[in-house]
């Protein structure tokens, strides 16, 4: 249970269009499936090894919210992710004092920075809506309730430890292509980081643009629907 109660490591404050990011990715209640009240019930032994990678601060004037970044390291379902909400949630009220917070779940460290949340997240809010932080005061969580946007995946489609280290140097490639001025475009930058992590790889660059599909497919994928 270490890697659960490892030092955690805030990240750099994140205001203005962070802030607005951090609402945009949590404020379409379509993607919650409902709000939960009961947030001080978990058992440990349903809760799957993680580690909080990250924490990140969308603050506004009137709001303190963060968002969790969580390492899954083992197969979980979405109840098992819940119980780690709780737990998380627990730590989260100890040692800091909040609006509301998001959780999200990574089955992979290289996802982190790269990719949204590829098991989905946990929000716990005023009412279990993001858009009502600022009815409330800090800390005041007895009005505050779990809404979940959890997925359920199959497990045997996970890409390799290799495939994500694969996938992760495309994406830094392809940001530092975008980011220079020697790429007309995005087509042009996506062309030449294919070509170059082929090279890198001795892959085809078939191969590297299978992984890439295989992320895809695997970020999306929730049996729960």
């Amino acid at each position: 249970m270490s890697d659960k109660n490892g030092e955690l490591k805030l990240g750099p404050a994140l205001l203005g269009l962070a802030a607005v990011i951090f609402i945009l990715l949590v404020l379409n209640t379509n993607i919650f499936d409902g709000s939960d009240g009961a947030v001080d019930e978990y058992e440990e032994h349903l809760i799957p090894a993680y580690e909080v990678v990250e924490i990140e601060e969308a603050h506004l004037p009137e709001a303190r919210r963060y968002e969790y970044h969580v390492y899954v390291k083992e197969q979980a379902g979405t109840e098992e992710l819940r119980h780690a909400s709780r737990q998380l949630l627990e730590r989260a009220k100890e040692e800091l004092e909040f609006h509301g917070v998001v959780f999200s779940f990574y089955d992979r460290e290289e996802y982190i920075n790269r990719a949204q949340q590829t098991l989905g997240q946990a929000l716990y809010a005023p009412y279990g809506q993001p858009d009502r932080v600022d009815e409330v005061q800090a800390g005041e969580y007895e009005v505050m309730e779990f809404s979940w946007s959890l997925r359920s995946k199959d497990w045997d489609q996970q890409l390799s430890d290799r495939d994500a280290e694969i996938w992760a140097d495309w994406q830094d490639l392809y940001s530092e292509l975008e980011a220079g001025d020697q790429i007309e475009d995005s087509d042009g930058a996506e062309k030449r980081a294919d070509e170059e992590i082929a090279e890198k790889y001795d892959l085809e660059v078939e191969e590297v643009d299978r992984i890439r599909e295989d992320f895809r497919n695997w970020s999306l994928m929730n049996l729960s629907n």
